[in-house]
């Protein structure tokens, strides 16, 4: 993933001050993203998702954005259902929270972990460039159900 990966449309869209959680957004994978996603088997969530990695990092001033999405196969739309942040440094292995929430997955429908290097104007985008590989990606989501993948 880049500083200019992802879809500054998108992000604007997404801004808390402008979000229609209602209508979602296309289900679309951007340019300069990673993705991991698995299908639900009808979860519900509720706190923070956590996400743990191993990163490279290159360039500087870098930060790494992660979006839930619960995305809806028979629409092609995807809800936002959380978001979170944190800086990077270097290489080394990373370990962040989702800001938090409460949510129902619906069976069937996917649920989708987007990272990408910026989410302006929701978060302060990066002084500089930079890229980041991303290796041995976990992703928890706090539900008492197991999910599949």
């Amino acid at each position: 993933m880049t500083s200019s990966g992802g879809d500054a449309a998108i992000s604007q869209k997404l801004s808390p001050l402008t979000v229609d959680q209602c209508k979602g957004v296309a289900d679309d994978v951007a340019r300069g993203t990673a993705v991991a996603s698995v299908r639900s088997p009808g979860v519900t969530v509720i706190g923070m998702t956590h996400v743990r990695a191993r990163v490279a990092v290159r360039g500087h001033d870098a930060l790494l954005v992660g979006r839930l999405w619960d995305v809806n196969p028979a629409t092609g739309r995807q809800r936002l259902v959380d978001r979170g942040v944190v800086r990077l440094r270097s290489r080394r292995l990373v370990s962040f929270d989702l800001n938090g929430s409460a949510y129902k997955f619906a069976r069937g429908h996917q649920i989708k972990l987007e990272l990408l290097g910026r989410d302006n104007p929701t978060y302060r985008a990066a002084n500089g460039t930079f890229s980041v590989t991303v290796k041995q990606l976990r992703v928890a989501l706090p539900t008492r159900e197991r999910l599949g993948g």
